[in-house]
């Protein structure tokens, strides 16, 4: 059983208020309240679940592991001439 600790006031558009009478004709919820509660604790759960993702991402610090320098150098090594002109030459094709 559902332990219902407080009671809270909000307010609705017509919209709202219709479709949420439609669920409850269409017996998914046996009443606006049940609606409203078990709608509400499912959007809450999903917003916090990206919440808690959007911080793990934000600790993360992703930083390069190579200069801007150091690519250059290895991309030097790989290709005998910059490879600017590589892509310039496959744009030409």
């Amino acid at each position: 059983m559902i332990n219902l600790n407080e009671t809270i006031t909000a307010r609705l558009d017509q919209e709202d208020i219709e479709l949420l009478d439609k669920f409850v004709r269409m017996g998914l919820f046996s009443s606006r309240s049940e609606a409203i509660r078990i709608l509400l604790s499912r959007e809450l759960k999903e917003v916090a679940k990206k919440q808690v993702k959007m911080e793990i991402l934000d600790n993360l610090e992703l930083k390069p592991s190579l200069t801007e320098d150091e690519l250059l150098d290895i991309s030097s090594g790989l290709f005998p001439s910059p490879v600017a002109s590589h892509i310039a030459e496959g744009r030409e094709r």
